[in-house]
């Protein structure tokens, strides 16, 4: 195994093959022998680890040459099917992508991150709140859901200007903002996590007269469906003006085109541009 930390990146690497590294990628075998390609077309054969900044420099200026590819691989079809053409679910050479890089990465500069930190500060705040008045040597078993909570209502009112209440409904034991419950299981059952053991049980996994997998798939439906409704109650919350301002991601794909093509952000777009922030936000 290549050592890249020591030999590649560290002040004093070794460099043993220099500073430019091509990696080539293994062919697991699947269960039926098949190579990792075969189980997954489309994927990538090597990548390349470099620390020579003229490299980068040339890849940089030649990135009409290395488009992202996204929507090959069987996992990423089912994502799509989530999060539609986002920013990140999406390949660079789909104009929903272009529109949208034109436009979006303006509501994420540093004099708008700038402005987002009083509502950051504000719902780190509450975070802090709900768990200092824990029972003393109190243990924390759904922190997963509580850093959830912490990110949905960051993100969304930040850049979308609701503040959904999630960190101080988790706080409170009330229910949760529906939005959290529908895009977690939707991504859940997109990468294949839900199965019919996990969500209705063993006794139901092995009931041969109940119909898990169709009973999974009616879930990630509704599921989907309620994510739909929420992004759609945003919308016509922004387009009302009860929401959002000049800092809104959601106003700016309403109202503005994107400078790079002169575009407006397809309606039919904005739903899976949402589901990217939030899983982008997820996964910070």
């Amino acid at each position: 195994m290549y050592n890249f930390a020591h030999n590649l990146f560290a002040p004093e690497k070794q460099a043993v093959w220099g500073d430019t590294v091509l990696v080539l990628l293994p062919n697991s075998a699947g269960s039926n022998g098949q190579s990792l390609k075969d189980l997954e077309p489309g994927l990538l054969d090597y990548v390349v680890a470099t620390c020579d900044p003229e490299v980068v420099g040339e890849l940089l200026g030649r990135q009409d040459d290395f488009p992202k590819l996204f929507g090959r691989r069987k996992l990423e079809q089912k994502l799509q099917v989530v999060a539609g053409n986002g920013l990140f679910t999406s390949s660079t050479l789909e104009k929903d992508w272009k529109v949208a890089h034109g436009l979006l990465p303006r509501s994420f500069n540093q004099i708008r991150v700038k402005n987002y930190f009083p509502v950051l500060l504000d719902k780190t705040r509450s975070f802090v709140s709900a768990w200092a008045q824990l029972p003393q040597g109190a243990t924390v078993t759904d922190l997963s859901d509580w850093l959830t909570c912490m990110t949905a209502d960051a993100v969304v009112k930040a850049s979308m200007g609701l503040d959904m209440g999630n960190v101080e409904a988790k706080a409170a034991g009330t229910p949760l903002h529906k939005f959290i419950a529908a895009f977690r299981f939707s991504i859940k059952a997109a990468v294949g996590r839900a199965t019919v053991e996990s969500e209705f049980g063993k006794l139901a996994a092995w009931n041969p007269f109940f119909d898990g997998r169709a009973a999974v798939e009616a879930k990630a439906a509704a599921a989907l469906k309620d994510s739909h409704d929420v992004v759609n109650e945003l919308l016509e919350k922004t387009r009302k003006g009860e929401i959002g301002g000049p800092q809104s991601v959601l106003s700016a794909m309403l109202n503005d085109v994107s400078p790079t093509t002169g575009d407006f952000v397809a309606l039919h777009n904005i739903f899976g541009q949402v589901m990217n922030l939030m899983i982008a936000g997820e996964a910070d």
